[in-house]
């Protein structure tokens, strides 16, 4: 994901516990272990005892769904486990030395962090002590998690147990006169509409605003631009959305997860939240059975 923690520095050196750890995945299924990892990695470079299959490209070339639809597609009634190399280097350490492990690297990132870096830390620390010498000027939003499927903290508050990078990102509380007649030098565009478009390689510092209100959904063709997955993600959201539980079925609901929609919410042009609407119809299809 965008501004993520790059495993080849967190785990760097963490060869031998990754491949216990596949060993012990290897014990609990019948089925195969397969791992997922970048196409010049380094540090994953030894893995032994796994299917390994490497991935590279931009964002969602690095999610779990993504390697799933390629590698084994889910069909109704099948059970797939995942486990981050993270996480698995910490069962791995328990199961060698019998004591439980929080160590975790987090990353501070984002446009509205006054200097990026590295972290050691525990699982769960509050947030305040990791981000306190690093908030930029202004109002900043501090999310647990990477920016397109963290949750909204305070400095208060605490690293999410599954995650491993603080984003901080500027809140979108300025307005802009007109703005929508604006030539759009410095504004990000999916459809190619504003100046912006036409600078090879330009590179934007994003911030909470929706830029536009939430409105009705339309069939912008956008949303298959940006899911890397066989599915269909228009129909499959009007499907969700009116509980259509044979449909959402036949659309490939078992296939997905709601963070590989997140790129059709950051894109949409009716601002729809779509990975909420996405787990909405997963926990329909978990209660009906």
């Amino acid at each position: 994901s965008p501004v993520a923690n790059n495993p080849e520095f967190s785990l760097e050196g963490t060869t031998e516990d990754l491949n216990f750890g596949i060993l012990a995945l290897s014990r609990l299924t019948s089925g195969k272990v397969f791992a997922a990892t970048h196409a010049n990695t380094k540090t994953f470079a030894g893995l032994k005892g796994a299917e390994v299959h490497q991935f590279e490209g931009p964002h969602p070339a690095g999610l779990v769904g993504t390697h799933i639809s390629r590698l084994d597609p889910i069909n109704r009634g099948d059970v797939v486990w995942t486990v981050h190399a993270r996480d698995l280097v910490l069962i791995s350490r328990f199961l060698r030395t019998g004591k439980v492990h929080t160590e975790r690297t987090v990353a501070i990132t984002g446009p509205g962090a006054s200097k990026t870096h590295y972290v050691k830390s525990q699982m769960g620390a509050q947030v305040a002590s990791l981000v306190d010498d690093c908030l930029g000027a202004g109002e900043q939003r501090l999310i647990s998690g990477n920016v397109l499927t963290g949750s909204k903290v305070s400095s208060q508050g605490f690293l999410g147990f599954y995650d491993d990078v603080i984003t901080i990102v500027p809140e979108g509380t300025e307005r802009h006169f007109l703005g929508w007649m604006s030539p759009g030098i410095n504004v990000p565009s999916f459809t190619r509409t504003v100046l912006s478009s036409f600078i090879p390689g330009k590179k934007f510092a994003m911030t909470s605003n929706l830029n536009g209100g939430v409105r009705a959904i339309i069939q912008s063709g956008m949303w298959e631009q940006v899911v890397a997955i066989d599915v269909c993600p228009e129909f499959l959201i009007k499907a969700a959305i009116t509980q259509n539980i044979e449909e959402m079925e036949k659309l490939g609901i078992y296939e997905v997860d709601p963070e590989d929609f997140a790129l059709c919410s950051y894109v949409c042009p009716s601002k729809t939240e779509v990975t909420s609407i996405i787990q909405q119809g997963l926990d329909l299809m978990e209660k009906e059975g």
